[in-house]
């Protein structure tokens, strides 16, 4: 039998589950969940679209994590310039080696 991971109401915590109609037990907390028929039926039309939204999300994420590394390099460069009156020279010498 397949297993799934559901979020235990109480404590938040994921657990592990048989993918059949049973009461489970948290081993986090202690509490009793009810898996039933319709709550799996729910699970696997969901499951779809939360795969998809958590896709998205990671996107977000690495587009987000990209622009902070620009903006923050830029501001590096931009005070190493500001701070280095040799900043010109500096820029020719590397240009001259490309």
């Amino acid at each position: 039998m397949k297993k799934i991971t559901i979020n235990c109401k109480s404590c938040k915590k994921r657990m592990n589950i048989l993918n059949k109609k049973a009461k489970y037990r948290c081993p986090y907390c202690g509490t009793i969940y009810e898996f039933t028929w319709y709550k799996k039926l729910l699970k696997t039309i969901i499951a779809p679209f939360l795969a998809i939204i958590s896709f998205f999300e990671k996107i977000r994420k690495r587009i987000a994590t990209k622009y902070r590394n620009i903006k923050t390099t830029y501001s590096y460069l931009k005070q190493l310039k500001k701070n280095n009156p040799n900043w010109k020279e500096y820029l020719k010498n590397y240009r001259a080696k490309k």
